[in-house]
């Protein structure tokens, strides 16, 4: 399990949360961002202009009009405003690089993580998952595997087109939605 998500789940497992989201971040991380919404915007009624947009995005990609490579861009600016609405920190852990020829370099190993203070959007959340996953996995190549962690419930994804490494673990900790990737 990756190191942020057993963090997460220790800080609550101890009777503890993260408090400040910059308690979450470990101090090896290699980059850190933080989204902290105005106060106006935690408190905004739900359905503006940003938020019926990316809903019609999703509505549109699920009937199959927005093209194959036009569905990342889709499901990006789908994504964005459950994320602006609540405090988020989205963290790069650790990524190494593999030489495959004389200055020719690929992706060997990424770890990253998100944690969104999830209060009153976990349902939000929670289609915005399953709509990912219906999109980008499938019952032949993709696993998704319920887990309980000291109590706690969280899914880990494993896809065979992917390397070994590259895990999607997710799970509702406490007050937060975390979301790790890599091992």
């Amino acid at each position: 399990m990756p190191l942020i998500l057993l963090s997460a789940l220790s800080l609550v497992a101890a009777g503890g949360d993260f408090g400040p989201l910059e308690r979450c971040v470990p101090a090896d991380a290699m980059a850190a961002y933080f989204g902290r919404p105005s106060p106006e915007m935690l408190n905004a009624p739900t359905g503006g202009t940003a938020e019926s947009l990316a809903s019609w995005l999703i509505t549109l990609k699920g009937l199959g009009v927005i093209p194959r490579d036009g569905r990342v861009a889709a499901d990006v600016i789908g994504t964005l405003p459950i994320l602006w609405r609540r405090p988020h920190v989205a963290m790069l852990l650790d990524v190494t690089s593999e030489q495959v020829r004389p200055d020719v370099f690929r992706l060997d190993q990424l770890q990253a993580a998100l944690v969104v203070d999830s209060r009153d959007i976990e349902l939000a959340i929670e289609r915005r998952i399953r709509d990912l996953l219906a999109t980008y996995t499938d019952a032949e190549h993709g696993t998704v595997v319920p887990r309980e962690v000291d109590g706690t419930k969280c899914f880990r994804l494993v896809d065979d087109r992917l390397p070994a490494w590259a895990v999607l673990e997710w799970g509702q900790v406490g007050s937060y939605f975390v979301a790790s990737f890599g091992t």
